[in-house]
Formats: C-alpha cells, sequence, structure tokens
C-alpha cells in the first residue's frame, strides 16, 4: 500500500466533509475507537524504528538509514490526513453541541506531533544521512503544509478549524482562491485538475513496513465507517450533497405542525445531479 492513499483519502473526505459533519446521528462509538487506537499503534510502529535507528556510523546506503529516511517521508505526508480528519471531526461536534469525536481527533493529533517532532529532531541532527535525502524530505514537508492548508479551505470557510491548519493566513487565502475560480463544485472541472496536482505531488512508495501497511489501510477502514450509511451510493461512490439533505429533510422537518402545507412557500430544489455525481474513489486513485 503507497503512502500517497491517505492524502488521497483526505482530499476524498475533505471534498465530502458535509456528509459526516450533517449527519443526523451521532459518530458511532466503534470506528471512533477503531481510528484511535490504530493511530496509536502506528505512532508506536514510528517511534519503535526510530529508536532502533543508530545515529552514528551508520553508512548512508544501509537499509536502516533508507527505512528511517522512508518513515520520515511516510509521517510527513500522513500530516495531511491527520489534519484533515481531526478537523472534520471537531467540527463535527461543534455543529451538534457536543464532545463525542474532538477528544479522539485531538489526542490522535497530539500523538502525531510527538512522531512529527522526533523526525524532524532526526532531520536537524543530520544522523548520517545523506544530504540528498534530507533536502527532499524537506521539500516533501513544505509540499505537505501547502496541500494541507489548501484541503482544509473548504472546512476553513464553513466552520471554526482554522487551527488545524499550518499557516491559517494561507488557508484562508485558498478559501477565496477556491471561492473566485468556482472551484466549489465537485463537478468543476478545476476540482479534478486539483486531484490530479494532489496526486503528482507525492510519490506511492510503500509504506515502511508491513505492519505500517496494514495499520494505514485500518485507519482508512475506520474513516470511511464514521459516515453515516446514507452517504454511499449502492455502487460505492458518495451520493450528491443536494440528494443527500433532501432525503434527510424527511427525518428532521422543520416545518412546525401548525403549518398549512398549502399556503407555506415552498422552495424547489433540484435534484437531478446524478447520485455518483462525487468523486469516486477508485478513479481518483488512476488519475495521473
Amino acid at each position: 500500500m503507497g503512502i500517497r492513499q491517505l492524502v488521497e483519502v483526505a482530499a476524498l473526505v475533505s471534498a465530502h466533509h458535509a456528509h459526516l459533519i450533517e449527519r443526523n446521528d451521532p459518530i458511532p462509538d466503534e470506528p471512533l475507537h477503531q481510528y484511535w487506537r490504530v493511530s496509536r499503534e502506528r505512532t508506536r510502529e514510528w517511534i519503535r524504528l526510530f529508536d532502533e535507528f543508530s545515529e552514528f556510523g551508520v553508512p548512508s546506503d544501509n537499509p536502516e538509514c533508507q527505512q528511517v529516511i522512508s518513515t520520515i517521508e511516510e509521517i510527513f505526508v500522513s500530516d495531511v490526513f491527520v489534519r484533515i480528519w481531526s478537523a472534520m471531526l471537531t467540527a463535527s461536534d461543534t455543529c451538534r453541541g457536543v464532545t463525542h469525536a474532538r477528544p479522539i481527533a485531538s489526542s490522535t493529533l497530539i500523538s502525531h506531533m510527538e512522531a512529527r517532532h522526533r523526525a524532524m529532531s532526526i532531520m536537524v541532527s543530520g544522523a548520517h544521512l545523506p544530504m540528498n535525502a534530507l533536502m527532499n524530505l524537506d521539500r516533501v514537508r513544505r509540499r505537505v503544509e501547502r496541500w494541507t492548508d489548501l484541503l482544509l479551505g473548504g472546512l476553513i470557510g464553513a466552520y471554526d478549524v482554522g487551527g488545524f491548519a499550518f499557516e491559517e493566513r494561507r488557508a484562508w487565502d485558498f478559501v477565496n482562491d477556491q471561492i473566485a475560480a468556482g472551484n466549489v463544485d465537485l463537478l468543476n472541472p478545476v476540482w479534478s485538475f486539483t486531484l490530479a496536482s494532489l496526486q503528482s505531488a507525492f510519490s506511492d512508495r510503500e509504506c515502511s513496513t508491513k505492519s505500517l501497511a496494514q495499520l494505514q489501510q485500518e485507519i482508512i477502514n475506520s474513516v470511511f465507517a464514521c459516515f453515516p450509511v446514507d452517504a454511499f451510493a449502492a455502487e460505492g461512490p458518495y451520493k450528491s450533497l443536494t440528494w443527500l439533505r433532501v432525503s434527510r429533510s424527511g427525518i428532521n422537518c422543520d416545518r412546525r405542525p401548525e403549518e398549512d402545507p398549502a399556503t407555506t412557500p415552498t422552495e424547489t430544489v433540484s435534484v437531478t445531479q446524478s447520485e455518483a455525481g462525487g468523486i469516486q474513489f477508485s478513479k481518483l486513485r488512476r488519475r495521473k
């Protein structure tokens, strides 16, 4: 499993954040707990790999050295996903006026930041890592920060989650750019180009170890399990948000019982958009 898959998932769930945040019922406890547990196991695995790495006298072509380089890149790339998902869980609690998913988001983000700090410390110390590898890792880090702020744009524009951005001002600049470009519709070609650019920005290198690859898959599974069943069409992709809002309106009806439907003005809502109008994950992965 490639590390780029987490970035693709981050883009997908960010684009469909309202499917989760506007759900009628609370996010289930089981997938939330699974996300927290597996994320903690992944962080421990990263730290274990760092602990096993000797900072003295390790040749740059040593497999142990190469594994540390791969692990640092993996931590940086995972930053995109962890911040996006933490922002979504926090926004979900804020909209519902509860404290349910936010502690999970906070705990997971803090744990991830500890691993990131450890990775940065290894880079700063040099740790006998080749200079070209350090330069490449720094480029990945800066690229991750920009993409995270861009993908947070849709959330920051609607919810108070600016604290999850690396640079909140830059994230707001992205919000304004997206609005000006009309890039708020998933069917807009500009959005497709954005996703294609994201794919080309990150390598699809395999996870550092098989156990980390398995943990990453479990994290992805837990994330999609947090979404309500009615968010997905029968064939897998997300339903359009317009369709979903209309279908849910019968559950949370805003009309007072004493109102007369014959005299109450109605708003015509178009639901002609295909249920499969959302981005299909399989297609997203095939874009080059």
